[in-house]
């Protein structure tokens, strides 16, 4: 009974139906017996993507094995380019930036730190003041204002502080993925402080932060993190941006990063210079203000850094030069020091003298450096402060609206427009522009484009002329184009700022092409 239930009369009504000229079905896999018919069709996970220029080996496999059997999200590929689309995409991206045994820049590099939320009040800037130097003559009436709340000519808290806000992020530094190091070997390179808004005297802040940058130093690695703190209504109050170098874990053969040599002081004496010696234990203090790392307290910790002793923060120092800017030019006002980058050249031990000099360079920037006296050494260098003479007042219509809620229109609208007409069409202005600047480029290319954009649910068409001279660009459909591109508005865009391949988003079907598909290849020097 089994063999005559599978009998070919059972399966021959299929082979015929998609034989007939009306079936719509090509390309198909069926399986069919004993009167039942099904299709099939592949199935495949996610899968697991390896870069290229790293050696693939059975231990990476077995590593991404989880990834690579995964069909949570599955996928049915039913064409050419649906199939070859992890593939270009790992072309595409996978490309290594390298690393060893300490650092691995593809898992590193862009990595996002948890979001830090961090408050503080008077007691917090007044422990920083302190921490800083501040106010060793407690009659000064202007040093008093920058450590005492109840001052009676007011409190003026140094605006250096804002480094400190992230540190709940950067703490975090030890679980980045793909990054093993002794904490030891690590030292703050440069720091970047720009405040958007003058400080309040207690706030509830929240930062986030990214390892921007991953550079090959030789003798070690360098990491900037980009962090940007917000008040509780969503405005902006710092960005800083830390430059780590890490001993010892350099040396893969990558990107050595910008070699520049900014804020260099001029060729005379300076115009001010400031003098003052820190405490045998300003370190013990500073650190009070949320950087506890042992390396600036502990001996035993200090010795295995390869230092004879404990070392002085480089931020304290930073806070001794951004008072010394204030004091000597901004007439002890804190309100008018707007942003301060610097490069920690050496190290200060606490008790050494640090002297700041200070080169007014215009109204609004001040080129500084700082020695240690003892050992005349130059301990922070390529430094200069913007000055501010008032700041803006917040957007908002006085009656409480934060400032959050009033760039909500704005936001909305830039949303709105991210990909639609008005960012696409300032792409065909740039178009025109480069055609009007370039006579060779219709003689080079050749050809009559069409553009097909889908943006908000329409499509808007632009032809682009590169056959007929001088060129042109325009809105509305070709009489005959040669090559006809249709997209969204927002792959487009991405497109055109080299967030997306051109190849890749034609393989995964983004980007269709019609006409003389060759002449998609010359869309870079159109889009260039």
């Amino acid at each position: 009974e089994l063999v005559d239930a599978l009998k070919p009369e059972y399966v021959s009504p299929l082979v015929a139906y998609l034989c007939h000229e009306d079936t719509a079905e090509n390309g198909g896999l069926f399986e069919v017996g004993a009167g039942w018919f099904g299709k099939l069709r592949w199935q495949r996970a996610d899968g697991a993507s390896l870069p290229l220029s790293k050696e693939i080996s059975a231990e990476k496999i077995s590593a991404a094995w989880g990834k690579v059997t995964d069909f949570t999200s599955a996928h049915y590929p039913t064409n050419v380019q649906e199939s070859f689309g992890p593939l270009m995409k790992n072309l595409n991206t996978a490309k290594s930036k390298g690393g060893n045994e300490h650092i691995d820049v593809d898992i590193a590099e862009g990595f996002e730190f948890k979001p830090a939320t961090k408050s503080y009040d008077e007691r917090d800037l007044c422990l920083y003041g302190l921490g800083v130097g501040a106010a060793r003559d407690a009659l000064d009436p202007k040093e008093l204002a920058k450590v005492y709340e109840l001052n009676p000519q007011g409190f003026k808290p140094l605006p250096t502080f804002a480094v400190t806000v992230p540190f709940g992020v950067i703490g975090g530094i030890g679980t980045v993925p793909g990054l093993s190091f002794n904490p030891m070997m690590l030292l703050h390179g440069e720091q970047y402080l720009e405040l958007r808004k003058p400080l309040a005297r207690k706030a509830t802040l929240t930062t986030t932060g990214k390892i921007a940058k991953v550079y090959d130093k030789g003798k070690g690695a360098l990491l900037v993190i980009e962090t940007l703190s917000k008040d509780e209504s969503g405005a902006d109050v710092a960005y800083n941006e830390f430059s780590i170098f890490i001993r010892g874990i350099g040396g893969w053969g990558g990107d050595r990063g910008p070699s520049t040599n900014i804020n260099t002081p001029p060729d005379r004496e300076p115009d001010a210079t400031f003098e003052e010696k820190t405490d045998d234990n300003q370190a013990l203090l500073y650190r009070l203000s949320g950087d506890p790392n042992p390396l600036h307290a502990d001996p035993n910790m200090a010795k295995m850094g390869g230092f004879e002793r404990p070392i002085l923060h480089g931020l304290c120092t930073f806070g001794v030069v951004g008072r010394a800017v204030i004091d000597h030019f901004c007439g002890g006002d804190p309100t008018k020091f707007k942003s301060i980058k610097v490069r920690f050249a050496k190290h200060v031990f606490p008790g050494e003298t640090i002297v700041v000099e200070m080169w007014k360079e215009s109204d609004y920037r001040i080129i500084v450096q700082a020695k240690a006296k003892e050992r005349d050494v130059a301990v922070l260098s390529h430094a200069a402060v913007e000055l501010i003479d008032e700041w803006p007042k917040p957007e908002g219509n006085g009656a409480g609206v934060s400032a959050k809620a009033a760039a909500a229109p704005a936001q909305a609208e830039a949303a709105e427009n991210a990909g639609g007409t008005s960012e696409v069409g300032t792409i065909f202005e740039h178009i025109k522009t480069r055609i009007e600047g370039d006579s060779g480029l219709v003689g080079k290319v050749d050809a009559i484009y069409q553009f097909n954009i889908a943006t908000n649910g329409s499509t808007q068409s632009w032809t682009v002329d590169l056959k007929n001279a001088p060129g042109s660009v325009a809105a509305g459909t070709a009489e005959k184009p040669d090559c006809t591109i249709t997209i969204e508005g927002s792959d487009f865009v991405a497109m055109t700022k080299g967030e997306l391949d051109g190849q890749q988003a034609f393989m995964t079907g983004k980007l269709k092409v019609a006409g003389n598909m060759m002449l998609a290849t010359k869309l870079g020097d159109v889009l260039a």
